[in-house]
């Protein structure tokens, strides 16, 4: 690469690599842009259970909603996102606040 051009790279801030190979350099770029890029958020499902109940509970003055469910694939975490579902459509979708076991507090 001629030293004038190397020159008006660094003046323009344009990023330049040299290579001898294209499938190197091809490499290089794809390394780069994906270093660039937002990372994807990626789901796993961790467990599925059948809602048997679904209510509100008044805690105090707020409205608490409940799901009672059963465990069917899988496992529950305390820790973990939960999606209420019916069907396609999303019900509820978010942490889950407490984790009883017939009215039982279970730490996970």
């Amino acid at each position: 690469m001629p030293d004038a051009l190397q020159k008006l790279c660094k003046s323009s801030n344009v990023e330049y690599r040299l290579s001898n190979v294209i499938y190197r350099l091809i490499e290089a770029i794809k390394v780069d842009i994906g270093k660039r890029l937002p990372p994807k958020k990626q789901e796993e499902i961790l467990g599925e259970a059948n809602v048997l109940a679904y209510f509100k509970v008044t805690e105090g003055k707020k409205k608490v909603h409940v799901a009672g469910s059963r465990c069917t694939k899988g496992q529950l975490k305390r820790d973990a996102n939960f999606r209420l579902m019916r069907g396609e459509e999303i019900l509820c979708d978010g942490k889950c606040n407490l984790f009883c076991i017939c009215k039982i507090l279970i730490d996970m």
